[in-house]
């Protein structure tokens, strides 16, 4: 009896250790779906993340944020209360914090220590708080009263860098002549890159019912939009035009049921398909284009609770790993009403990028806000390396987190970033890479450049019991036979970093155990090409990385942080003729070049850093 128990007892252990393990297959195509991944995309709103290279200054305090004093209104964040809250959050104290603009020059001057590009938010509403009294605004005192200044677009007289506080208005366009001149032109190395067109406007009649009390349409919200971003082109020809901001999919729909969205329904699907092509027909009057970054939030609700909080609950914290492939994945249909009533919607960034190329091509597509909570949770984390994933494989240019970037978020970041200085970042050359398991692991992969091709993958195991025991079949020219590995767990506080035995790799087939609830990032290396597969070339164009090419307003150049120590970066004509000249630093990753003025043509991106000289042809086109 004792004989047969024991080997019951050893069927079912072996029955629950098949159990325990999940076969994976992915597929990793390096000839394939070959796409420039933004380094913009690593960002965050409001500050919180010191390496963040992307940082946008916004929320429903910018609505009501007065740039003459730099009071600002809660809205009904908090009993409609005007105050110094935003001063006062960012440790600015008197008298500073009654320095025009400081709230924006702080914010800015803080992207620039940090090596970021900010995004400035500028009002659209109407009015913004005279006051920082520390009282609510009743509802007998909504706008137009004495507590509010009016918001106009442009002054009709000569620009003060004092501005007058005792005339009822700002002026966005003296705002922005303030600016300017405290860092020159968004062509200039320190000029503000981009501004936003204010924040969630279909929601200003719940956010801010004192500054907007009545429901906007979407004829206003348009001509709004167009007005003010005509004023940022007239102010600064080639900073960036984000916008519309909307907060999620009610907004993308029928801009929050707006009364007017009947007038637009016959002919466009959704009301960003409205707004984009509003801007487009606005640009071609105008003959420059005002939108460059369709830039939307994408909190995606689900009918099990919010993920977008602390809850740490097992079956919050499974679908909040689950609903970042409403991002992609167009197997996935989220359980909630937009997965519900919605589902030819999503995934959302391919949908949206399809409104984009039918009504505006050519606009850059930004995600300015977005948040799936538990910072200090693994599931936290492994929603935003999934969400940094999904960012660089659909395109998109620009991306921010929400709030606050805790213990989790923090190492997704760090996974794909190497805020280590070991020169292990992701690549910045996006490639095909699949599994038959999305539902317990998401897949991205890159190349650190095009003539090595070493090949980074970034996998993670949402499963909370399972290992995925993992066999990765690789495509390339280059035959691999070094594995570096990086990756983070549920009780990980710092990223762990080894090297796998090359056993793991047969050809270009890598076979791993994938632990449950973890991220990884592996690196494959041809033995002999320099620290991590990177050969040093002294000549060779592979050392920097220029997108878009061909390019019509904007060269983005890029290049690998431990190879520039200082120098120099120059864009030429194809003579060798430099046109202009950018001076570099150690602490760069990248420097943009404005070539709106340039005909169309070729031309060259020259680099030297004393140790290193290398150019790369780059087309410039008129649209």
């Amino acid at each position: 009896m004792k004989r047969i128990q024991l080997i019951l007892f050893i069927v079912v252990a072996m029955f629950q250790l098949k159990a325990q393990t999940i076969n994976v297959n992915y597929t990793i195509n390096a000839n394939l779906n070959r796409k420039n991944i933004s380094p913009f995309i690593y960002g965050a709103c409001n500050g919180g993340y010191d390496s963040a290279t992307f940082v946008r200054q916004g929320g429903n305090r910018m609505t009501g944020y007065n740039w003459e004093n730099n009071s600002s209104n809660a809205g009904a964040d908090y009993f409609h209360q005007s105050d110094n809250y935003l001063t006062w959050i960012m440790g600015i104290n008197a008298p500073q914090d009654t320095t025009p603009a400081i709230v924006m020059t702080a914010f800015h001057d803080s992207a620039l220590a940090h090596h970021a590009m900010s995004a400035l938010t500028l009002p659209m509403a109407g009015y913004v708080a005279k006051d920082k009294s520390g009282t609510a605004v009743s509802l007998s005192e909504t706008a137009p009263s004495a507590r509010w200044l009016q918001v106009v677009n442009k002054k009709p007289s000569a620009f003060s860098l004092s501005p007058n506080q005792s005339d009822n208005v700002i002026y966005v366009d003296e705002c922005m002549n303030y600016l300017i001149h405290q860092y020159g032109l968004s062509s200039n190395a320190t000029g503000i890159k981009s501004y936003l067109l204010d924040n969630e406007s279909a929601l200003w009649i719940s956010t801010h019912p004192r500054i907007h009390p009545l429901q906007p349409g979407i004829a206003e919200h348009t001509s709004k939009s167009v007005a003010l971003a005509k004023t940022i082109k007239d102010m600064d020809s080639n900073a960036k035009v984000f916008g519309p901001e909307s907060y999620g999919f009610a907004e993308y729909t029928q801009y929050q049921s707006a009364l007017d969205w009947s007038n637009y329904s016959a002919s466009y699907p959704m009301y960003v398909s409205v707004f984009l092509d509003s801007m487009k027909k606005a640009s071609d009057i105008y003959g420059k284009r005002l939108l460059d970054v369709f830039s939307v939030h994408w909190y995606p609700d689900v009918n099990v609770g919010s993920i977008y909080s602390s809850d740490t609950s097992l079956v919050i914290s499974k679908e909040r790993m689950q609903v970042t492939r409403t991002l992609w994945d167009s197997t996935y249909i989220s359980d909630s009403w937009i997965g519900q009533w919605f589902s030819a919607n999503l995934p959302i960034l391919p949908y949206l990028k399809s409104q984009v190329n039918t009504y505006y091509p050519g606009t850059a597509m930004g995600i300015t806000e977005y948040d799936y909570g538990a910072e200090e949770h693994i599931s936290g984390g492994l929603a935003q390396v999934d969400a940094l994933g999904a960012f660089g494989k659909t395109g998109i240019s620009y991306a921010s987190k929400w709030g606050t970037i805790g213990t989790f978020p923090r190492l997704a970041y760090q996974l794909f970033r190497d805020d280590n200085g070991v020169d292990e970042r992701f690549g910045a050359t996006g490639i095909y890479a699949e599994s038959n398991n999305h539902f317990n692991s998401g897949i991205y992969s890159s190349l650190t450049d095009t003539i090595n091709q070493q090949v980074h993958i970034i996998v993670t195991n949402k499963n909370y019991d399972s290992t995925i025991h993992a066999v990765f079949n690789i495509t390339s020219s280059i035959q691999y036979d070094s594995i570096q590995m990086i990756s983070f767990n549920r009780t990980s506080s710092s990223l762990t970093h080894q090297t796998i035995a090359s056993s793991a790799l047969s050809g270009n087939q890598l076979t791993y155990n994938l632990q449950p609830l973890t991220a990884y990032h592996f690196i494959l290396s041809k033995k002999g090409s320099g620290p991590n597969g990177i050969t040093s070339l002294s000549t060779e164009a592979n050392l920097i990385k220029i997108f878009p090419n061909p390019a019509s307003d904007i060269i983005h150049v890029e290049w690998n942080q431990t190879i520039v120590n200082s120098g120099a970066i120059e864009l030429c004509a194809m003579d060798g003729k430099v046109i202009q000249t950018m001076m570099l630093n150690k602490h760069q990753q990248a420097i943009e070049f404005p070539v709106t003025s340039l005909p169309q043509g070729n031309y060259l991106i020259k680099l030297n850093d004393g140790n290193h000289v290398c150019s790369k042809q780059v087309q410039i086109v008129r649209k």
